[in-house]
């Protein structure tokens, strides 16, 4: 792919910068492709072919098996986002779970009323003092 990536820039009179301008990716990305040093994502292939308006198999001969192979990569990683998700959503409902009603000693009910009520309140409040 890089030779061919090549040939078509130099035959177009393209410089590195030039289609880097064009496509919007880096030159030092065009240029490592170029010398085989990396290989384009399908979204920067998509780029770089419509800068030189040709189809992406025009470059790369393994265009379509470079898809099917990225769309694998998606689904696999939306699948696991979905499960990371479903597992947040459970793990937050449990922690809303209901917790079991069961009716107040009066010993609680006299601790929360010294708590909450100011008039249950040694030395505060008016009225009844405890």
């Amino acid at each position: 792919m890089g030779n061919r990536l090549r040939q078509i820039r130099q035959a177009r009179g393209l410089t590195l910068k030039q289609l880097a301008e064009l496509s919007g990716v880096s030159v030092s990305t065009i240029q490592s492709a170029e010398i085989r040093q990396s290989m384009f994502s399908t979204a920067t292939m998509a780029r770089i072919s419509a800068a030189l308006d040709l189809d992406p198999a025009e470059i790369n001969p393994d265009w379509e098996r470079a898809q099917a192979i990225e769309r694998e990569r998606q689904a696999e990683h939306y699948k696991q986002l979905e499960a990371l998700m479903q597992d947040r959503l459970d793990r937050r409902s449990e922690s809303f779970a209901p917790v079991p009603w069961r009716k107040m000693t009066d010993e609680e009910r006299a601790h929360l009323d010294a708590l909450t009520n100011p008039q249950y309140r040694r030395g505060g409040g008016h009225g009844k003092q405890g």
